[in-house]
């Protein structure tokens, strides 16, 4: 659903606009012209708002707009990398960053072999890099973020299809930017993640829901 904050409902339009209407009446308060026409969903903190562009599908720049008027504030963008959706908490931007590597061209290489992954931390007002972690993997987007402690997905190898059925949940310390912890459940294929009042939820192919304590 499209954030909808102090009277705006933001969304991505498929012409690689962003939008601002007033949710009573619909009526246009802005608009955003992406550079690429490729737009993601858009996230709001609470004053800015936040989505990804890029020419067709491989998105590799992220937008930082002012929600009240639409004025870009800073972008971070990669030359060969794909951005996933950010997670936006305490004044910090949490976002995965995938390049690719050109020693392989099979579908089927290993993912450590096709492409490369790194969290950035970025800072939410500048969108300067704070600190960055190579993850030894393909990253999916962080899932949530408890005190110091950042959790996302690492996938690190591919099945005959070039799926990603070996993946692992990896907890990242903030304050010591490294990772504390790594695990692996018995389905490794893990399915969508959330996170709620510290609790991981974890889904995967067969139907099975998990909920894990982040310490």
């Amino acid at each position: 659903m499209p954030p909808a904050v102090d009277g705006l409902l933001y969304f991505a339009g498929g012409d690689g606009n962003v939008y601002a209407l007033d949710a009573t009446t619909g009526q246009e308060r802005w608009r955003y012209k992406a550079r690429d026409p490729s737009t993601s969903s858009v996230i709001f903190d609470g004053s800015k708002l936040y989505f990804l562009s890029g020419k067709e599908t491989k998105q590799n720049v992220l937008y930082a707009l002012d929600g009240q008027n639409g004025t870009m504030r800073w972008t971070f963008h990669t030359d060969g990398g794909m951005l996933n959706v950010p997670t936006v908490v305490n004044g910090e931007v949490y976002l995965t960053v995938n390049e690719k590597l050109e020693d392989c061209n099979d579908p089927h290489c290993e993912p450590s072999k096709k492409a490369t992954g790194q969290l950035n931390v970025l800072d939410a007002g500048t969108g300067l890099v704070k600190w960055n972690l190579d993850l030894g993997g393909i990253g999916g987007s962080v899932c949530g973020v408890k005190d110091e402690t950042i959790c996302l997905i690492v996938s690190t190898a591919t099945d005959s299809q070039g799926l990603f059925p070996e993946s692992h949940i990896v907890l990242v310390d903030n304050g010591a930017k490294q990772e504390k912890r790594r695990y692996t459940p018995e389905n490794a294929q893990l399915g969508g993640l959330t996170m709620a009042d510290g609790v991981l939820y974890i889904g995967d192919p067969d139907g099975n829901l998990y909920a894990m304590e982040i310490k």
